[in-house]
């Protein structure tokens, strides 16, 4: 028996399928992450997180559909990403997005802004999600005033939501679409 090839449908679309790069403005473009460039993203959260992610967060990104985890590209150099997953939620289908993560040095350059607004419209249009939460570490005030200019909700604190960080609660930050957004 020989080697196995790899199916190139393995994430479940086809090469000729796959999302293009989406082209945000001149400097700007978000790609995709794939068993191939997964380490960059290792070592980009590495820099970005107080905390450190198991390889089944990782092995979960390479097998996500494309059109949820993206890079952030400017000018060719890799400076963040963002990474979502669909949940079922009592209230209808909702994005939860995983970890958003831009550079210290590229921060303040609406790098984090057009990747929120992708996914906005990537739930809201493809997956026809009832909207997108995710939770934010309570120190990460800058994070906060980040989801709150694009109007997100902050809900109830989550206690004990992470580990290995202090304090390990996190709030629970949404955005449900209504008919206006």
């Amino acid at each position: 028996m020989g080697a196995q090839k790899k199916d190139p449908t393995k994430h479940g679309i086809k090469p000729e399928e796959q999302p293009p790069v989406v082209q945000v403005d001149r400097n700007l473009y978000l790609g995709p992450i794939h068993e191939n460039n997964v380490g960059q993203l290792r070592r980009l959260n590495d820099i970005i997180f107080p905390i450190d992610y198991e390889d089944k967060f990782y092995n979960g990104i390479v097998s996500a559909p494309q059109d949820l985890v993206k890079f952030a590209h400017y000018k060719d150099l890799t400076v963040g990403a963002i990474c979502c997953r669909l949940e079922n939620k009592p209230e209808g289908k909702m994005l939860y997005i995983m970890t958003l993560g831009v550079l210290p040095k590229y921060r303040n350059m609406n790098i984090g802004t057009h990747m929120i607004k992708y996914m906005l419209d990537v739930a809201k249009n493809v997956y026809k999600c009832k909207g997108v939460y995710l939770h934010v570490w309570v120190p990460n005030t800058k994070a906060m005033d980040f989801y709150k200019k694009l109007d997100f909700t902050v809900g109830e604190i989550c206690k004990d939501y992470y580990k290995n960080v202090s304090p390990p609660d996190a709030h629970i930050v949404e955005k449900l679409f209504g008919e206006d957004n």
